[in-house]
């Protein structure tokens, strides 16, 4: 966390799981902005969660499943 944050600000946030980071954009009405703001969040990730060791997954959902003690549902 901290070496992103010494990159990107507070574009990089601490989530509810440890092993969790957001990474938040600016606002912008631009596409090619955009896809470009996103490129580098995910290479300084990329590269944080490398020398730590670890690997970058890009997810919208927790990556552990909800204690819900029953099936999953599925849509």
């Amino acid at each position: 966390m901290k070496a992103a944050t010494a990159v990107l600000g507070e574009q990089v946030q601490a989530e509810f799981f440890g092993a969790q980071v957001e990474v938040c954009t600016r606002p912008t009405a631009d596409l090619a902005e955009l896809r470009s703001e996103l490129a580098l969040l995910r290479k300084v990730m990329g590269e944080v969660a490398a020398g730590e060791g670890c690997l970058l997954v890009a997810t919208g959902t927790p990556v552990i499943p909800p204690e819900s003690g029953g099936a999953w549902v599925t849509w």
